[in-house]
């Protein structure tokens, strides 16, 4: 039965489309937090309690970005020639491993030549994944020009639509694919035995692989084709261009991972900064340029090129920190508390149940940064709703009963009680015991001396008159000193102390 219940659980959290939504909100919105705290007008999301679980990129990655001034040189779409040159110079300056996120299928019909000088670098870098496409939507499989897949280390797919969130955000990825192409005899690549038996590979899994050494098929054992959850990294600012002079050295980009222009890397107008960078990385060889990138919006960009999604991957890769999702039962235990805590405290005043909730979800809330710390993603909005309809329920419930209650109690005490003890049993029914109790008190009585011969000497409006004037103005006394007034004896007043409440004089 607990079970069938957490599989429910984790289908519902898992299929309903407005839960994943507004926890993808939430996701964001614990990365975007600490920049709040910042206390300077610069994004800073690893400020403050930020440092615990959001991090800056790792510094051994950059794209080697095909921007707006490379193809304005250059022209686009790229020439095969000037990616040879790109990946002899990356070679010399001592790269580890290149992913090359731009679909290579046909030929070029203007200069034949072109695919050769490239086929025959990236043959002689011997460290490129280079990519096949998959059609979509009828699965055909379009692979790299002649000569190309064989001269590559492996072949890698950049495909993740299927991943897509509602919003266009990609936070899952599935490293492999369950085709198994490497097993076709007519598709060679340099990995050879290496990557038989091995699903397609993502691109950032097949440059892990590349640059860690670590076979394909060992790696899909290790991470199967389940999709993962990515580790977002967050943003800063670097120089862009900074071997340049004059004011292009000035300029600073915004970006996750380091953007080095492959204008500057065909010039050799790099800093000394850049050159550390690339000797010993990893690079990535996409488009930057505006309207010639896939657009996938991270928890920090609207247009984020899709070839930092492939370096995000990779980066969780190489610290092996993706998120990993909160286990189904746990969830399935928050969710039933979070749902049954305002019940269970149905009994207690609408305070106690607002403070009680309220302290649940903020320990909640606080245990939800804590596992991320771990790694841990877990979910919260749906448990707060879990807990809102019925504390909504509740407490609704208990203030129209409340009101029914106060208002009989001061109907039905009011005449006896002073309104100071009558306010106290409203906020306090519980005080109230109907079974009677034993205790100390003090009785009063007073009546008239001499009242029948009183009585029998006035006409019947003279006595109502006196009757309710001497009954009110010692009543009014009784009350003021927090009396009750039991009962009226014709003329007798019946009253006492130290009861219902405790009263110490």
């Amino acid at each position: 039965m607990f079970m069938l219940l957490s599989m429910m659980l984790d289908a519902f959290l898992k299929g309903g489309w407005w839960i994943r939504s507004l926890d993808n909100k939430w996701a964001d919105t614990r990365m975007w937090l600490p920049n709040l705290f910042a206390g300077d007008t610069e994004k800073d999301f690893v400020g403050s309690f930020g440092k615990y679980y959001n991090r800056l990129a790792d510094e051994r990655i950059f794209i080697a970005a095909i921007d707006e001034q490379t193809v304005d040189r250059m022209g686009y779409p790229f020439k095969r020639k000037h990616y040879a040159t790109l990946l002899d110079k990356l070679s010399k300056m001592g790269i580890k491993a290149v992913g090359i996120d731009v679909t290579l299928s046909d030929s070029d019909r203007e200069d034949l030549s072109s695919d050769k000088k490239m086929s025959d670098a990236v043959r002689k870098a011997g460290n490129v994944s280079v990519l096949i496409y998959i059609n979509p939507e009828n699965g055909e499989t379009k692979y790299p020009f002649r000569g190309l897949g064989e001269a590559a280390n492996n072949i890698s797919h950049p495909h993740v639509e299927k991943d897509i969130e509602a919003n266009g955000q990609v936070r899952r990825v599935a490293l492999f694919s369950d085709t198994k192409i490497y097993d076709d005899l007519s598709i060679k690549t340099r990995c050879g035995k290496d990557c038989m038996g091995a699903g397609i590979p993502l691109l950032a899994a097949a440059t892990y692989a590349i640059y860690s050494g670590i076979p394909l098929k060992k790696l899909e054992g290790r991470y199967g084709t389940e999709p993962k959850l990515v580790n977002f990294r967050v943003p800063q600012k670097r120089p862009y261009h900074p071997g340049r002079t004059g004011a292009e050295k000035n300029r600073m980009n915004e970006s996750v991972y380091r953007h080095i222009s492959v204008l500057d890397i065909l010039e050799d107008r790099l800093s000394k900064e850049e050159r550390a960078a690339l000797n010993g990385g990893i690079a990535f060889i996409g488009s930057t340029a505006a309207a010639a990138f896939d657009h996938y919006p991270s928890p920090f960009m609207t247009a984020w090129p899709g070839v930092e999604l492939h370096a995000n991957v990779i980066d969780n890769l190489l610290h092996e920190d993706f998120l990993i999702p909160f286990p189904a039962w746990a969830s399935l235990v928050l969710m039933l508390s979070a749902i049954w805590l305002p019940i269970l405290l149905a009994g207690y005043t609408i305070k106690v149940i607002s403070l009680s909730s309220a302290g649940f979800m903020a320990a909640l809330m606080l245990a939800n940064f804590l596992a991320l710390v771990k790694h841990y993603d877990m979910p919260y909005p749906g448990m707060f709703i879990g807990m809102l309809a019925p504390f909504i329920f509740v407490t609704a419930h208990k203030a129209l009963m409340e009101g029914r209650e106060k208002k009989w109690i001061k109907n039905t005490f009011g005449q006896y009680l002073s309104p100071k003890v009558v306010e106290l049993i409203t906020r306090d029914p519980s005080k109230l015991s109907l079974g009677g109790e034993k205790r100390d008190m003090t009785a009063f009585f007073l009546d008239i001396a001499g009242f029948t011969t009183m009585s029998e000497n006035m006409t019947p409006e003279q006595l109502t008159t006196m009757l309710g004037t001497y009954l009110s103005g010692l009543t009014d006394v009784i009350l003021r000193n927090d009396g009750v007034v039991d009962k009226y004896i014709g003329d007798c007043i019946m009253a006492f102390w130290n009861a219902p409440l405790d009263q110490k004089d």
